[in-house]
């Protein structure tokens, strides 16, 4: 049978068939309900999507057996395509306490839903873990395009690639390969000691020695693309003049300590310059 044929059977059983012939009227009732159910299973290996809206008509019909509305679904399954998709998406959506058959045969179309792709930037922070980026460039050539990773606040912690002059050269296609090759991991340390700034009075006359502290921070430049580490060095932050009495905050008791001498962010993009330029080894 053609599946014009098939929808009209679909559609009205007694017009389409003899159903309605048969003198025993339990017969006519089992023939005039196991056709429409018989023709949406032909329909549905038929595969045709042009029997679409008949079969969504019988589901949307109050008055439909329970054999002929499985049978309608289960050919829709195998039917799929965008129009049977969209039918059971609007099904959802307009009948929530009888979605579970929709919502079932959605799953199965569509399969399992893909993990969200990460953003480019969250994967070269990866490398700072050990993670390897598989789009990354292999470390080759005269010119390794890189970024820098942040913040540095936390030891061993890095979320965003901070606004540095070298982040911008890849966030504006300036490199001459837009691959990243290196991901520059900077790391705060223990503050190192930067020399005594001599003896200050603190407000209510108590004497005692201020020691200025200099920054540490600890850099590793990892391969992007394998995620281990080709080298690293460690920056200190460059000598400051000792504060004046009056700009500081003496607390507790002495000696005070102060953290003068912060690794500055020119520093660091500094060292990632020439990093970017360094020769193979």
């Amino acid at each position: 049978m053609t599946v014009a044929e098939l929808t009209a059977i679909l559609a009205d059983p007694v017009a389409a068939t003899d159903c309605d012939a048969h003198e025993v009227p339990a017969v006519v009732e089992f023939l005039c309900r196991s056709y429409p159910e018989h023709a949406a299973e032909a329909l549905g290996e038929r595969g045709d999507p042009a029997a679409v809206p008949a079969l969504v008509a019988v589901l949307e019909d109050p008055d439909r057996s329970h054999g002929v509305e499985q049978a309608s679904w289960a050919a829709l399954e195998k039917i799929g395509g965008p129009d049977v998709i969209a039918f059971l998406d609007e099904w959802v959506a307009t009948n929530p306490t009888r979605s579970s058959e929709a919502t079932g045969i959605l799953g199965r179309l569509r399969g399992p839903t893909p993990p969200p792709t990460p953003a480019p930037e969250v994967e070269l922070i990866g490398a700072c873990y050990g993670k390897p980026v598989p789009w990354a460039a292999p470390y080759a050539g005269k010119v390794h395009p890189l970024v820098i990773a942040g913040p540095w606040g936390s030891p061993g912690v890095w979320d965003w690639l901070p606004d540095f002059d070298i982040n911008e050269k890849w966030r504006d296609d300036e490199w001459t390969s837009p691959m990243i090759q290196l991901v520059v991991c900077p790391e705060s340390a223990q503050p190192k000691p930067g020399g005594s700034c001599g003896t200050y009075t603190r407000g209510d006359g108590v004497k005692g020695e201020l020691i200025r502290y200099r920054d540490v921070l600890k850099v590793r430049v990892v391969v992007a693309r394998t995620g281990k580490t080709l080298q690293s060095t460690t920056l200190l932050g460059p000598k400051t003049k000792c504060p004046a009495s009056s700009g500081i905050s003496l607390g507790k008791e002495p000696p005070w300590t102060f953290l003068a001498d912060l690794v500055t962010f020119e520093q660091i993009d500094d060292y990632a310059t020439k990093v970017s330029k360094q020769p193979l080894n």
